[in-house]
């Protein structure tokens, strides 16, 4: 299945671009998402843990850039991966290009060929576009938190550091807020149309 989401973000396009090619920086902003060390081959490990109600399942696999033109502000990435205790498999390649938006920051759009098997495969085409989407806008929401001007505080000591923000700690993707995110969304684009 193929599907595409775009965002905004605070910051000039070559920034955004940069940041989001921080594979390993950014992926704190996905929940459940962490990245392990580098492949032979060039790529990263990757591991994600996803939530269905009582269902849990975690896959482990690699994320590979396959192509990047900084000075377009384009790039694809390859994303394989399977269930670390089922038969479900993820392939997904991940296409992203970055521009300057009108306000003066940027936007990004992530295009999105995905297949997968197992459980997660059960969701529908539908189902599953709507979660990427609500997926992308977190994420959107996070990188925009990032990329923010940062407040003014006094100079704190070593000592007194606040400890690093929650939505940085791995955790796993809570699927059902956002399937029933996805529901609503759905719901409310059908009684708009009759």
């Amino acid at each position: 299945m193929q599907f595409s989401n775009e965002f905004a973000a605070p910051a000039a396009p070559d920034e955004v671009f940069a940041t989001l090619m921080d594979v390993r920086g950014v992926a704190g902003c996905l929940p459940g998402a962490s990245i392990g060390g580098d492949t032979e081959d060039g790529g990263l490990e990757a591991t994600v843990a996803v939530k269905v109600g009582p269902i849990r399942m975690s896959y482990g696999g690699t994320v590979h850039v396959i192509e990047r033109d900084d000075a377009a502000r384009t790039a694809s990435m390859r994303v394989r991966a399977r269930e670390q205790r089922g038969q479900g498999t993820a392939e997904a390649t991940l296409g992203l290009a970055v521009v300057a938006d009108s306000d003066g920051g940027s936007r990004a759009t992530v295009t999105t060929d995905l297949m997968v098997t197992g459980r997660v495969a059960q969701m529908g085409a539908g189902i599953m576009q709507d979660v990427a989407g609500s997926m992308v806008n977190d994420f959107a929401d996070c990188l925009s938190a990032r990329m923010g001007p940062a407040p003014v505080a006094a100079p704190e000591s070593p000592a007194e550091a606040p400890p690093p923000p929650a939505n940085e700690a791995a955790s796993e993707v809570k699927a059902l807020p956002l399937l029933w995110k996805a529901l609503r969304a759905r719901l409310s684009r059908l009684f708009r149309r009759g």
